[in-house]
């Protein structure tokens, strides 16, 4: 997981600058997209990508999510289960991760823009869970945390 401490060179560098807007960037350009992707490997960065135009079912967004980020066999493929497998993945300590997912516009025109009990959409529900799992793995450097009570953030 990256920390940044206060010097001046850290913010010099692509990841704060990425993460510095929040931790889920939009790229318009591939080519910008796989600069960055270079230079996040070039950094100790793992990379996971998923290709979403292959999300044509919400049955097949969470096996795309599962096989991409090695979720275990028992992965009960509902919005509920993906937040908590998102807040267990293991993050590396040295560099962090960073998950691609290429052409999320086809899913979320597509599948994606069913809407949930939520009034959201499911696309809207993903990128918020992984931006949250994001965030708490920014704080803490670790998932959930769980304790005698149960499961809080």
């Amino acid at each position: 997981m990256a920390v940044f401490g206060e010097y001046e060179e850290n913010k010099k560098r692509l990841d704060w600058q990425i993460l510095r807007s929040g931790s889920v960037a939009l790229y318009l350009q591939p080519e910008y997209l796989n600069e960055d992707v270079d230079w996040l490997r070039q950094h100790g960065y793992q990379i996971l990508s998923c290709d979403c135009t292959q999300w044509t079912t919400e049955e097949a967004m969470h096996a795309g999510l599962q096989q991409t980020l090695s979720f275990p066999d028992h992965y009960g493929k509902n919005v509920n289960a993906l937040q908590d497998c998102l807040f267990d993945l293991p993050v590396p300590e040295m560099g962090g991760m960073a998950l691609v997912l290429n052409r999320f516009d086809v899913y979320g025109k597509g599948t994606g823009s069913a809407p949930m009990h939520s009034g959201r959409t499911e696309a809207e529900v993903v990128v918020d869970m992984l931006a949250c799992a994001s965030r708490n793995f920014l704080l803490t450097g670790k998932g959930w945390q769980r304790n005698g009570t149960g499961v809080s953030r």
